[in-house]
């Protein structure tokens, strides 16, 4: 224990324990395991279809009420003195309140009114996950799959999109191969299931994806053998093509 006291956070737990006992010990050691459990929580928890990630952050997280709460409630029961009066009440109410209704971005009115996305914008954000490992099912900066590499594309310039492949098949209206523009979606049936890969027209006949065999965000040629014998269709989706 002695070595551990040089760093602050066992050196206050020892501390608190020395004063108070084994029972206040104890409840240190719960708020240190809950805020730390629910830092990993918070860290694999994938932003909900309609959020508008920002590429520029590691990870997009929007905190389920139940977490918020079950932290609250645990954090307060372990503090000293706590117990079920007003203030406990009250405070557990804020921190709920605060953490599902953060205060609005500068420009959130700003964002609401925005102009529909330019394919080229959506390209150059695409471009900025190149070289991102592949994880399935995932869609931050530390690995995402191809629907999650759209999805977040998408949704950091202000489009809706789900993060399955399938269902964004559904959006949007079709779009000839020859008339492909900057931004529009390339659709391909990769598996028995129907389509199961997305990616994204960048010009000079290529598109970026998520790819399983490459582990990585890629860029291909659309004339590649495998993929252009596996296109079922090609979608744009809420942006202009200019």
């Amino acid at each position: 224990m002695g070595r551990l006291r040089r760093f602050p956070l066992f050196a206050y737990v020892g501390s608190r324990a020395k004063g108070t006992g084994i029972l206040q010990h104890t409840r240190a050691l719960v708020i240190i395991v809950a805020l730390f459990a629910t830092g990993l929580m918070f860290a694999w928890i994938p932003p909900p279809a309609g959020t508008v990630p920002n590429p520029s952050t590691r990870a997009d997280i929007d905190v389920p009420r139940w977490v918020v709460d079950a932290v609250a409630a645990v954090t307060l029961s372990a503090l000293p003195g706590a117990g079920a009066g007003p203030a406990s009440a009250s405070l557990l109410i804020d921190i709920s309140t605060l953490a599902q209704n953060p205060p609005p971005e500068p420009n959130a009115a700003a964002a609401g009114a925005r102009e529909p996305a330019r394919g080229d914008e959506l390209v150059d954000t695409a471009r900025q996950f190149r070289g991102v490992r592949y994880r399935w099912a995932g869609m931050t900066s530390r690995g995402m799959d191809c629907s999650g590499l759209i999805a977040r594309v998408l949704r950091a310039n202000g489009i809706r999109a789900p993060h399955n492949a399938a269902s964004l098949f559904t959006l949007g209206r079709p779009v000839r191969f020859e008339a492909l523009q900057l931004g529009d979606l390339l659709f391909f049936k990769t598996s028995r299931r129907g389509i199961s890969h997305v990616g994204m027209y960048v010009g000079d006949d290529k598109f970026i994806h998520a790819s399983s065999g490459a582990g990585r965000v890629v860029t291909t040629s659309v004339y590649d053998p495998y993929y252009s014998q596996r296109l079922k269709g090609a979608r744009r989706l809420g942006h202009s093509a200019e």
